[in-house]
């Protein structure tokens, strides 16, 4: 059997030099047997000088395993808790771990008195549908929310009010009430109830307004300050969303709520009368908006507290001329109130709040305003006919009536079947029917309905009399197989006619002189 050696060191204090404690540790590991029982890690030794850090390996104290087997009321368990060597977590742990409030509020400095005892208020109020009435849609219903701390049970009771003739009294009985976005079934703690904020209990969303002077002395003791300091403070910003990219798309003008209570936004939109659009200006939902957005919500990172792992914006990132993406839409923040301005003059110093100009981008509204009248005949057509009516012209352009042909051709139509011509793939798969009447030289423009294209069909153009480029109108000698006309910027390429058409134009040679009749 190999001789083993006992090593004695004296104390760091009688002792000038250090002995070498990594070739000690080897000689001694050399010299034990390789068997089981009888090797060691060196990076699980305890050094006995203190040392923090041996061979760059950090050292533990206490590097032994847990004891995962224990009994309880007499019966053998399993505890799945019981941390790793060294007292580390395993992995997935923390992931799993559920919280509770004695890990916040025994660490408070000046508590004195038994914590199990006490009993959190808060004033919340709920909104109720209301479908048996039709002049009532909701009803507002005020409750008080009592959180104990002993067991984080919550209890939601409202008070009762005489012949009010809904039942009242307690609505939730006293229990843990679970998240319903957390995957690992954590309830609600002390530090999720909090003034100006929502939670929602099975389904139903309670927005808290207030509380009691104690619940006020507690959360300001357990460091939950804000909400009493910028409790109704809220900074307004003045910015503007250019939507011309899309289609019926303009410059919209929004205002943007910041709450310093929670760090929360709401967005709402400046409309302005007679524009069109309905009246509810509430654009964005107050909550908290995260810089990156996640298609898919579900898969979002969940922290241990079981809230997302994003980053929110917050009053830093708001400032004149920067930009508030708002889940793919750009918001150019243009200017803000007096209030806002002397919040960042305390609290960051700033003295420069030169606003950008909101007129610029009314401009390029304007030009795209130009751009759809010249895109949709209809609206350009109705545009030019009250500008003639505002401004009146010294000549009449509008093409004389030719009564003979109004009597010789009355209630004939020639049919012609037409094509797009544009570079878009999508125009150039679209079919028209344009309908000419000799007898005025009026014009419509039909687009059959197809199944599958994505385009609506229908009128595309109403019965009128169409002017060229040159100011001059079109007329029956314009139309022929293979002719391109041009109406509104939309360019009709004839393809073709229907049998009526062909022999009228067959007939009628001096009426279509760029015809060539079909070869008998």
């Amino acid at each position: 059997m190999a001789d083993r050696r006992v090593l004695k060191y004296e104390s760091p204090a009688h002792q000038e030099v250090k002995p070498d404690i990594s070739e000690t540790l080897l000689e001694l590991k050399r010299s034990l047997p390789f068997l089981p029982g009888h090797q060691f890690d060196i990076d699980k030794v305890e050094d006995p000088f203190d040392c923090a850090v041996f061979e760059h390996k950090q050292i533990l104290p206490h590097h032994r395993k847990s004891q995962a087997f224990d009994y309880c009321n007499g019966v053998a368990v399993f505890k799945e808790e019981a941390p790793g060597i060294g007292g580390i977590p395993l992995t997935g742990q923390e992931e799993v771990k559920v919280h509770t409030s004695l890990e916040i509020y025994p660490h408070m400095d000046g508590v004195g008195i038994s914590v199990p005892a006490w009993v959190l208020r808060f004033y919340a109020y709920f909104q109720e549908a209301v479908h048996e009435k039709r002049e009532e849609q909701y009803r507002v219903r005020k409750v008080n929310i009592y959180f104990y701390l002993e067991d984080d049970t919550i209890h939601v009771s409202e008070p009762k009010t005489q012949n009010s003739g809904i039942p009242q009294g307690t609505l939730i009985r006293r229990h843990r009430i679970p998240k319903a976005d957390s995957v690992k079934g954590q309830h609600y703690i002390v530090t999720d109830l909090n003034v100006e904020k929502e939670v929602t209990f099975y389904s139903r969303t309670f927005k808290i307004i207030g509380c009691d002077g104690f619940t006020r002395d507690f959360l300001g003791a357990l460091g939950i300050e804000t909400f009493l300091e910028n409790d109704r403070r809220v900074l307004r910003f003045y910015c503007v969303w250019d939507d011309t990219n899309s289609v019926f798309g303009d410059v919209r003008h929004m205002v943007i709520h910041y709450y310093l209570s929670d760090d929360t936004i709401e967005i709402r939109e400046a409309i302005p009368p007679n524009s069109g659009r309905e009246h509810n200006t509430l654009f964005l939902r107050r909550c908290r908006l995260p810089k990156r957005f996640h298609s898919n919500s579900l898969g979002a990172h969940l922290n241990p507290n079981g809230e997302t792992g994003d980053e929110f914006y917050t009053d830093r990132d708001l400032m004149i001329g920067s930009v508030l993406h708002l889940y793919g839409r750009p918001f150019v923040i243009c200017d803000c109130d007096e209030f806002t301005k002397e919040y960042y003059r305390e609290t960051y110093g700033l003295e420069n709040f030169d606003p950008l100009r909101i007129e610029d981008y009314d401009v390029v509204e304007e030009n795209r305003a130009q751009e759809l009248m010249s895109f949709f005949p209809i609206a350009a057509e109705k545009a030019n006919e009250s500008s003639s009516l505002a401004i009146p012209s010294t000549t009449n352009n509008l093409p004389k009536k030719d009564f003979r042909k109004i009597s010789q051709f009355d209630g004939v139509t020639l049919r012609y079947s037409a094509t797009l011509k544009s570079m878009k793939r999508v125009d150039q798969d679209r079919k028209f029917v344009i309908s000419l009447y000799p007898a005025d030289d009026s014009i419509t423009v039909f687009e059959p309905h197809q199944r599958n294209s994505g385009i609506i069909g229908g009128k595309f153009l109403e019965k009128q009399n169409i002017r060229k480029s040159d100011g001059t109108y079109f007329t029956v000698q314009d139309f022929y197989i293979g002719a391109e006309v041009e109406f509104y910027h939309h360019i009709f390429v004839l393809g073709g006619a229907d049998d009526y058409a062909v022999k009228f134009m067959d007939q009628h040679p001096e009426m279509f002189p760029k015809h060539r009749p079909a070869a008998q």
